[in-house]
């Protein structure tokens, strides 16, 4: 039997893919401080204009290190946009970029429109254009209606399977380690007490 012929295989695998993922959104949710569900609504949105996740998260983490410096192009760019510093320092990132992607669509002028991605977002702004400009509460409707979103509960459970499975993977590797010390060299049998698995 070749190995895609073997519905275990399979679903092991499947799974194995779907723990991966879940400590990825985790991991991310964690460096951006934008919630798992979020995260995978973006990356839909991103990926039908041939980006990712990665870009719009670099990008807000940018812009908030701008807002929290005082960057003058970049609180001088809100203010062009009629939006309010204040209140967009008090949004989770991701209403931001939206809130943000909504001004700027509304900015007639394409060259305008790509300086203040650019002041706002730095040199990745012009290239988030096609995303900040669409229709992205549609988009993030739409990850649902795809099944591209994971629900959080599963992804709080996922990473925790991950998490433990990682510590049974580094006992195992431990264990074999042991196991090949003591096949060359049985005296070590009697110090065992000192081996930690």
């Amino acid at each position: 039997t070749t190995a895609g012929d073997n519905p275990v295989d399979d679903t092991s695998s499947a799974a194995g893919k779907v723990l991966n993922l879940t400590g990825h959104l985790d991991d991310l949710k964690q460096k951006t401080g934008i919630s798992t569900t979020a995260i995978q609504e973006l990356d839909f949105a991103s990926k039908q204009f041939g980006l990712t996740f990665d870009t719009v998260s670099q990008a807000t983490a940018l812009m908030s290190r701008y807002l929290i410096e005082g960057n003058k192009s970049t609180v001088g760019a809100l203010n062009d946009l009629g939006l309010s510093i204040d209140n967009i320092k008090s949004m989770k990132p991701d209403v931001a970029f939206q809130e943000i992607g909504k001004a700027i669509a509304e900015v007639p002028d394409p060259m305008k429109r790509s300086q203040l991605a650019m002041e706002l977002f730095g040199r990745s702004g012009a290239q988030l254009l096609p995303v900040l400009t669409s229709d992205l509460e549609a988009l993030r409707k739409k990850a649902h209606e795809s099944g591209n979103v994971i629900s959080e509960d599963l992804i709080k459970r996922g990473d925790a399977r991950h998490t433990l499975q990682e510590g049974y993977q580094g006992r195992l590797i431990r264990c074999r380690g042991i196991l090949g010390l003591l096949l060359l060299d049985p005296a070590l049998g009697g110090q065992s007490k000192r081996f930690r698995v």
